[in-house]
């Protein structure tokens, strides 16, 4: 057991934890009801917002999601070599048409899911629990304010980009998105993870603890034990972690919050050259303190 703070918003208040002896995982002990959990999404929070940019940064980053997802341009592979993407190769490398079925649970206002319509994929949903009202994205997105389990239709992909975390009952959650994939169809789960050396380090004060929203801190055994119990395979793991992994959870462990009354110091380029190259690191051997758990239904 342990007491971890509210730390996005500086509220520090405290929230009582357990770790799982058996696989590691991280649990809250008694997950907020509903109306109370809202409280701690407030408008600014950062998967309401609807994505902003200039129109040649839009333009330029469609041509590399197209290149990505294997309808290349001209300009496209220039794009995707020059400025990578991980999450939308990830996607890439899945067998999709621009006709597949995809959901995307706990979506927010649809940023992933707009960009998949402007490069071409015409059969997009989401789902969020927490946004104010339906959507329909710019690109044809359509986003339900409802639960997994509210949502009906079959998908070949059901994706929970850093959504998992914040329900509290995710193997139920993977058994029903397992309920709702076509034959063979994909699950992608994008988490922060326990696993780490993030954790390692700084304990109460990793800033992807985020008490209380975060509700559930797999391990990577329990992302497995959890899958299998759903009928998924685990086909593939990636890392893909950021240096703010250590550049906030730096800030939480000196008390500052990352919205909260004091201002916190930028890096140092120093600092910056270290956080990168421990970013890298622990990606490369398994380490980092977030990535992208690839399910097959089986």
């Amino acid at each position: 057991m342990f007491v971890a703070y509210e730390m996005m918003y500086g509220s520090r208040e405290a929230f009582e934890y357990f770790e799982c002896s058996q696989c590691g995982s991280v649990q809250i002990l008694v997950a907020l009801a509903s109306e109370e959990l809202a409280k701690h999404y407030p408008a600014d929070y950062y998967s309401f917002l609807a994505p902003s940019g200039s129109s040649l940064k839009t333009y330029l980053q469609t041509e590399r999601d197209k290149a990505l997802l294997h309808r290349p341009t001209l300009l496209g592979p220039l794009v995707a070599g020059a400025k990578p993407d991980p999450l939308l190769a990830m996607i890439g490398e899945l067998p999709l048409t621009i006709n597949s079925a995809i959901l995307d649970v706990g979506c927010g206002s649809g940023a992933l899911l707009d960009r998949l319509g402007a490069a071409g994929f015409r059969n997009l949903h989401g789902a969020d629990a927490f946004i104010d009202d339906d959507i329909t994205t710019p690109h044809g997105a359509q986003i339900a304010r409802a639960s997994l389990h509210e949502v009906s239709g079959t998908f070949e992909l059901i994706m929970f980009h850093h959504s998992l975390e914040h329900v509290p009952a995710p193997r139920e959650t993977l058994a029903a998105a397992r309920s709702k994939l076509s034959p063979g169809g994909y699950c992608i789960v994008r988490v922060p993870t326990v696993s780490s050396w993030a954790w390692q380090e700084y304990g109460i004060d990793w800033f992807q603890l985020d008490a209380p929203r975060h509700i559930t801190l797999p391990s990577r055994a329990g992302m497995r034990i959890a899958g299998e119990a759903a009928s998924f395979e685990l086909v593939r793991t990636i890392d893909d972690s950021i240096p703010q992994q250590f550049e906030i959870s730096e800030n939480y462990r000196a008390g500052i919050a990352m919205r909260g009354d004091a201002r916190a110091p930028a890096p140092s380029p120093e600092q910056v050259q270290t956080f990168a190259r421990k970013t890298a690191e622990a990606n490369a051997s398994g380490m980092g303190d977030q990535a992208a758990f690839i399910f097959q239904a089986i």
